[in-house]
This record gives C-alpha cells, structure tokens and sequence, in this order.
C-alpha cells in the first residue's frame, strides 16, 4: 500500500483483498483501536459479511507469563452508544 495514508481509509480494501484472494473465513482480525473508523466497523458488521473483530486490548503480565485481556464487542458498543 501507498505511504502516508490514513489506516481507516485502508482497512476496507484490506479486507477485501484478504476475502478476495484467499476466501471467506471465520477470521479474527486484530487491530489497534485507532485503525478503524465506525463506518468501516458498521461495514464489518453488516449481514452477509459479520466480520469478527478484536478492538481493545490490556496487556497483563504475571509471573512470567504475558496475558492478554480483551474487552467485548457489546462494551465498546454499549460506550458509543453513550455518546
């Protein structure tokens, strides 16, 4: 992909490139929570498509071992919802 252009505006040719080149799948995608605009996340969640997604994450590391904590889909909606 080109340099300096917004994350948000190339997840959505992302995403298709991926499905496109090597099918539909039942994929995780993991992204920071800064890559994704609320369209693209509207897009993703769209019938026909419903797209799993991973937004937040917390780090917790604990006798050695490095955990990772992630937050449901229906909390972060529940959040902008209150917006």
């Amino acid at each position: 992909m080109n340099g300096n252009t917004i994350d948000s505006i190339t997840l959505s040719g992302f995403l298709d490139k991926i499905e496109n080149t090597y099918g539909k799948a039942k994929r995780m995608w993991v992204m920071d929570r800064g890559i994704p605009s609320e369209a693209v996340l509207a897009a993703m969640r769209a019938p026909g498509r419903e797209i799993s997604y991973l937004v937040e994450v917390t780090l917790y590391q604990e006798d050695g071992e490095l955990y990772v904590l992630a937050k449901e889909i229906a909390m972060r909606r529940k959040r902008l919802a209150r917006r």
